[in-house]
């Protein structure tokens, strides 16, 4: 079994401090997190830690040789916060799939996306094409409620969003 975790709370600081062989209670998983087999394609737009669960699915998409298109959209401070970024690139070998790297506090010779995952960011990346597409959202809560929004006024169907919250019940 494998976590991914970014130290901020009980749970988070828990794990980072158990060893391995540790006995544990694990409940769940809760929620439906997954691509439809019958979508045309996804759309992953992910925040720092928040890229976890894209993870998976697109480890099982590789697994499968899944051919469909996807796109994840992956928005962090900096570039040294960039989680699985070899994996990443080999993924987009492997896969379908444009990863578009969004950096919030670029160094000087960034030639990539600059600033927030926003409206304005969706609107030149989802084409016509992916607009059929399954979306897929996970990470800091603004960043979240932000790209829920702007997905909506970009006319993509609620039905075809799904976000992962970090809610402890």
């Amino acid at each position: 079994m494998e976590f991914t975790a970014k130290k901020l709370g009980d749970f988070s600081e828990r794990l980072v401090e158990s060893s391995v062989g540790e006995t544990a209670f694990i409940e769940g998983p809760y929620g439906y997190f997954c691509l439809d087999d019958d979508a045309s394609g996804a759309v992953f737009i992910m925040g720092g830690i928040g890229i976890t669960p894209a993870m998976s699915m697109l480890r099982s998409l590789r697994d499968r040789s899944d051919t469909r298109p996807l796109i994840l959209i992956y928005g962090n401070a900096t570039w040294k916060e960039v989680a699985f970024r070899r994996e990443l690139g080999e993924l987009e070998k492997q896969l379908k799939l444009r990863v578009i790297h969004v950096i919030d506090e670029p160094e000087e010779d960034w030639q990539g996306e600059t600033g927030y995952v926003d409206q304005k960011l969706l609107q030149r990346i989802v084409g016509e094409p992916e607009r059929s597409f399954q979306f897929f959202i996970c990470g800091p809560e603004p960043m979240m409620d932000a790209t829920e929004k702007a997905l909506l006024e970009m006319q993509i169907p609620s039905s075809k969003i799904r976000a992962e919250r970090f809610n402890l019940v």
